[in-house]
């Protein structure tokens, strides 16, 4: 079984290091395993960079239309999990200004979204 403490939700210069106990075949003693904070930074930006990259090639799209006068009142409309994250919204924030474009979050207007 894999343990380790949950950091969700902490601010980021409250979280630490995680250490994680592995069981492996053929072997008595779990593997442990420590994600520093650095690695954990690194794989998270990993993560991010394709996801971000669609956002921006959308966002430019309908900055486009917009300044070519085929959207009057352009909104984004933001909903879903990780737009919850401080340092997601805030870089959605910062892509969305940087076109002039006004954002919402479905979280910050009460707005329950369900899936599946």
């Amino acid at each position: 079984m894999t343990r380790f403490r949950r950091q969700k939700g902490l601010k980021t210069e409250n979280r630490r290091e995680i250490s994680l106990l592995l069981p492996v075949k053929n072997r008595q003693e779990p593997l442990n395993v420590n994600l520093s904070l650095e690695i954990m930074q690194e794989s998270w930006e990993k993560g991010m960079v394709y996801p971000l990259q669609c956002v921006q090639e959308q966002l430019d799209r309908l900055a486009q239309m917009a300044s070519l006068g085929h959207l009057s009142k352009p909104l984004v409309v933001v909903s879903g999990g990780t737009s919850r994250n401080p340092a997601v919204k805030s870089r959605l924030e910062a892509l969305c200004a940087q076109r002039n474009l006004p954002v919402k979050f479905t979280q910050d207007l009460g707005i329950a979204i369900a899936y599946g």
